[in-house]
């Protein structure tokens, strides 16, 4: 279990005065994926978060999606999935370089929907990379998730230093 006051002392040393540390246990991970269970002040499981690096080839893309389904469907708390899925959901999420597949985008958006999950959107930029642009970093939650946090705002970052931009899940707790 990491808990608050060690993350608490880590935000501050890092000169981040406004952010909120929370307990959390580690439930699973691999190379593409950690997933914590975000706790309560009684060290309850409130809800899940899951941090996921999806497969960039196109070949092994189906492996994201199959991890995605079997975390999803290994949980009962509400769920919040974040990171880089190496996939857009539709054309309109991409600026140049080669064109998509269809039936690759149609197996995300199925992926998804499998889940019973929704995208969070964004604010800011949406696009990774320089050269050809994407959108490929994205949070997506439960509506049990959502519930709890009706208030949610993500916003992403501009690129620095990285052909990815960071991206921040901002979970308002008033409108």
């Amino acid at each position: 279990m990491i808990h608050s006051c060690v993350l608490d002392k880590i935000q501050k040393r890092c000169g981040y005065d406004n952010g909120l540390c929370i307990s959390s246990n580690v439930v699973s991970y691999s190379h593409n994926h950690v997933a914590v269970d975000v706790c309560d002040h009684d060290g309850q499981p409130k809800w899940r978060a899951v941090g996921i690096y999806g497969w960039a080839e196109t070949a092994n893309k189906h492996k994201t999606w199959a991890l995605m389904n079997q975390l999803k469907n290994a949980c009962s708390l509400p769920f919040v999935i974040f990171g880089d899925f190496n996939e857009i959901t539709s054309l309109a999420e991409k600026e140049g370089g080669a064109i998509r597949s269809e039936r690759q985008m149609d197996s995300f958006r199925k992926a998804i929907d499998d889940c019973c999950l929704r995208d969070l959107g964004y604010k800011g930029s949406i696009f990774t990379w320089t050269c050809v642009r994407e959108r490929l970093d994205r949070f997506f939650a439960d509506d049990g998730w959502c519930n709890i946090y009706p208030f949610y705002e993500v916003i992403h970052f501009p690129i620095y230093k990285s052909d990815h931009a960071l991206i921040c899940l901002n979970v308002n707790t008033t409108n």
